[in-house]
């Protein structure tokens, strides 16, 4: 998760930004739209989450840093699959098929909101562990 973390914090200061961390989402997404049409299927995501996309990063594309986050994601959603259709039905709020980006930023914006248990407008990495354990809890409780 350390190395995950360092990748997403693009200007070192030890904590992510909502701006980087949206920004990793976003390199995510294009890298998952192996059609190229803007918008991610099931069928995408499931093979992005199984290690098996051919997107910029692993033909070459992007920047080192896109590179080395995307081989950190690569295959971290072995095992996931019974949860997939529900994940992906959650982001996709227009019920179309498919989701746009600005669904899938919409969602990792609520996500960063649940991490930062502190709502100073970023996230450390013990509140990303935290989080990523079951271990927050929201600024409600």
């Amino acid at each position: 998760m350390g190395a995950m973390f360092a990748l997403i914090d693009t200007d070192n200061d030890g904590t992510i930004s909502l701006q980087e961390w949206q920004a990793a989402h976003e390199r995510i997404f294009k890298v998952m739209d192996t059609d190229n049409d803007g918008t991610v299927s099931l069928q995408e995501m499931r093979r992005f989450m199984a290690g098996r996309t051919r997107g910029a990063a692993r033909q070459g594309g992007g920047t080192g840093q896109d590179r080395d986050m995307m081989r950190a994601m690569r295959g971290r959603g072995r095992g996931m699959a019974p949860m997939m259709g529900m994940m992906f039905a959650l982001i996709d709020t227009d019920n179309d098929g498919t989701i746009s980006l600005q669904e899938w930023q919409a969602a990792h914006e609520r996500i960063f909101k649940a991490m930062d248990t502190d709502k100073e407008g970023t996230v450390s990495l013990q509140e990303m562990q935290r989080f990523m354990a079951g271990r927050t809890r929201s600024a409600r409780q």
